[in-house]
């Protein structure tokens, strides 16, 4: 019995695409250190040298410490496949404290970032760490704490970022405060404690062709606001059919019980009803 074979123009594209994935290794990281001792004193220094269009990953490891800096990420062309991850080298021992600077990292029109295990304290600006039209990023294992004025994490205009398993406490406004339609971001597995709000979604979720936030398996206790504990909504987030997912949360030790609040423009208000759909 004869089998079929195939015509040779689809054996020779198939057999040349082997030998293209064979001849293409991925690349390997290339790590940048910093700290006593090391090449970079500063981590805004080790960001400065990584290529405006790296062509391979790039690690940042930073040496457990206090670094009195304010951190600035923007205009590197990162993909997924060409990151930047800048993390501890001790899980939470290297410290940014950035004390009255705006914010230990802003991230501006930067995409493909991660921070990981690093301890972020203070700031005077919005959040300690700003995301400012920023997507595809990821915040984990990271202890942020102390903003003096807003939040721990600002997302502005920002999309499809990831913060898991981070703790999220002592902020002046909110854990996490969403704005200007930062839509399809997941928040899950973070423990988010003594703030004013926990996360607070103002008008990030108002059209109703916007993709969900997803916000789950956070532990929420111990935020001090009358209205809310865990997730305040703005009063344009609700105005059509719902784009938020938040399941599977506790809340804990809060002045309210209460998980999910609408609050109209922007305050908290625990008398206010839930608006009702336009539809």
């Amino acid at each position: 019995m004869n089998l079929p074979t195939l015509p040779s123009f689809f054996a020779a594209t198939i057999f040349s695409g082997l030998i293209s994935v064979i001849a293409t290794p991925t690349k390997a990281n290339v790590e940048l250190r910093v700290g006593e001792g090391e090449r970079f004193i500063t981590i805004q220094a080790a960001v400065d040298a990584v290529p405006a269009r790296p062509d391979q990953p790039y690690v940042i490891v930073v040496k457990p410490g206090i670094y009195a800096e304010s951190v600035k990420i923007t205009g590197k062309d990162t993909s997924p496949r060409r990151s930047l991850t800048i993390k501890s080298e001790k899980l939470s021992r290297a410290i940014i404290d950035t004390g009255d600077k705006p914010h230990a990292f802003h991230l501006l029109d930067q995409n493909n970032v991660i921070l990981d295990g690093l301890t972020l304290k203070g700031g005077n600006s919005y959040g300690t760490v700003f995301l400012q039209r920023a997507s595809q990023n990821t915040i984990s294992r990271c202890v942020i704490q102390g903003s003096k004025t807003y939040d721990g994490i600002t997302l502005s205009g920002s999309t499809d970022n990831l913060i898991e398993k981070n703790i999220l406490l002592k902020n002046a406004r909110a854990g996490i405060f969403l704005i200007n339609r930062s839509r399809d971001n997941t928040i899950r597995f973070n423990i988010i404690t003594l703030n004013k709000w926990g996360v607070f979604n103002d008008t990030s979720t108002d059209d109703a062709s916007s993709e969900p936030v997803l916000e789950q398996w956070n532990d929420y206790y111990g935020n001090q606001s009358g209205n809310v504990s865990g997730f305040t909504l703005s009063d344009t987030s609700l105005t059509a059919d719902p784009v938020l997912i938040v399941e599977n949360n506790t809340v804990r030790l809060s002045t309210r019980s209460d998980f999910l609040r609408w609050s109209p423009a922007g305050e908290a208000t625990p008398e206010s009803p839930a608006p009702k759909s336009t539809k």
